[in-house]
C-alpha cells in the first residue's frame, strides 16, 4: 500500500475529502503544499514525511489489537473444531465397534 497526500488547507474545497498520489506536490484547488496523511478513512492526522507508515499511531495500534483478536478467535474455533472432530471420531469407533460385536 502506498502512502498518501492531501490538502490540509482547512479553507480548501478538497480538504478532507481528496487523497493525492505520492507524486503530486501541490493541491490542484488551493495551490497549498500537501502533506502525508493517515489513510484510516476517519482520520486526516499528518504524517510526518520521514515515516514510512500509511496510517497514524493510534490507528496502527487499532489494526495491531484486531489482527491480534482475529489470530485468538482463529485459535479458539480451531481448538472448538478439534474437539467435535475428536468427538465424532470416538463416537464412530464406538459404533463401527458396536456393528463388528454383532
Amino acid at each position: 500500500m502506498k502512502r498518501v497526500k492531501a490538502c490540509l488547507n482547512s479553507n480548501c474545497t478538497e480538504y478532507k475529502r481528496t487523497y493525492y498520489k505520492e507524486s503530486d506536490e501541490y493541491c490542484v484547488k488551493c495551490g497549498a503544499k500537501l502533506s502525508y496523511v493517515c489513510k484510516h478513512p476517519k482520520c486526516f492526522k499528518q504524517i510526518p514525511n520521514d515515516v514510512k507508515e500509511n496510517y497514524c499511531p493510534v490507528h496502527i495500534a487499532e489494526r495491531q489489537d484486531k489482527k491480534e483478536k482475529r489470530g485468538e478467535a482463529v485459535k479458539k474455533i480451531g481448538g472448538g473444531i478439534l474437539a467435535v472432530g475428536g468427538l465424532a471420531i470416538t463416537v464412530g469407533k464406538a459404533a463401527i465397534d458396536i456393528v463388528k460385536k454383532k
